[in-house]
């Protein structure tokens, strides 16, 4: 499975030459400017990504297709009580716009009324410019901004700099997660986690 959107094209080329059948998580979705951060919507992977991946498996395994889709049911009422709890950490937050570190959050930030109001690094490996960081500067001020958040697969020394120029917090968000990494070694345990980082940092709860 591939998320696509050229995000994992490495995918693309495993699957070449083999009989795997690639599915494509995004493919007929509308993306935000083919933004590929899907998963960071817990909606979306409830209604679009859950059901494609669970057809996908029931496909590969027929067999074991009642076990799947229990299993798919169970996983869904996850993903209900996870936005559930989203919703709550930010039913009263103190602000709602921060600056983020790469354009990775439009759909969370869509689907839970925060306002993105720009990112540091606006393509993959290429900074904001000088001009583009004073630009920033501005349109952060007019809006507010009380929060810039850093992720670890980035460096943090123009989040600090942008931070600093607004007397805002600096709080980290990660968009991947990993299997050894404590409090964000699954899907469900990572968004809870960016959740609570956005509702702490933006002063929504203690």
């Amino acid at each position: 499975m591939a998320v696509g959107a050229g995000l994992d094209t490495w995918a693309v080329g495993l699957a070449q030459g083999t009989d795997a059948r690639l599915v494509t998580l995004t493919a007929g979705m509308t993306l935000d400017h083919g933004n590929p951060h899907v998963w960071l919507d817990p909606i979306l992977v409830r209604d679009v990504l859950l059901p494609r991946i669970t057809d996908a498996l029931v496909e590969l395994a027929p067999a074991a297709a009642p076990q799947i889709r229990a299993r798919a049911a169970i996983y869904r009422q996850s993903l209900d009580a996870l936005d559930r709890g989203i919703r709550a950490d930010f039913a009263h937050l103190d602000s709602r716009a921060f600056v983020a570190t790469h354009p990775a959050w439009p759909y969370f930030a869509a689907r839970y009324g925060l306002h993105e109001v720009g990112v540091l690094f606006p393509s993959p490996g290429r900074e904001a410019s000088p001009r583009e960081f004073a630009a920033l500067v501005d349109r952060a001020r007019a809006a507010g901004v009380r929060a810039v958040f850093t992720e670890p697969q980035l460096g943090d020394a123009s989040a600090r700099a942008l931070a600093d120029e607004l007397h805002a917090r600096v709080a980290m968000l990660d968009p991947l997660g990993g299997p050894s990494l404590t409090g964000r070694d699954s899907y469900l345990a990572l968004l809870r986690f960016d959740a609570r980082q956005f509702a702490r940092t933006l002063g929504g709860v203690p």
